[in-house]
């Protein structure tokens, strides 16, 4: 299980001004901390989270995604790896 953080592109009709910092550095928004399995899971929990968002875009066109840890690694006992199957 990792974390990561994740952020909306899109909210700028939401409180952003567009030429605010946020509309281009998205340091500067507010991150959503995601724990998810991948990216894919992460932006499919964004999407869930925020459906507004996502009319008539793609998920990479609505979200970033960044890796943030392996809580794996960080917490064993409670988030153990997952075995993959061959």
């Amino acid at each position: 299980m990792n974390e990561y953080r994740c952020t909306r592109i899109t909210p700028f009709g939401h409180g952003y001004a567009p030429r605010s910092k946020a509309a281009t550095d998205k340091a500067a928004r507010q991150g959503h901390y995601v724990q998810a399995q991948d990216e894919v899971d992460a932006y499919n929990q964004m999407a869930k989270a925020f459906p507004e968002d996502i009319v008539g875009k793609s998920l990479t066109e609505t979200f970033t995604v960044d890796f943030n840890k392996d809580l794996s690694a960080m917490y064993p006992t409670l988030y153990p790896k997952k075995e993959v199957s061959q």
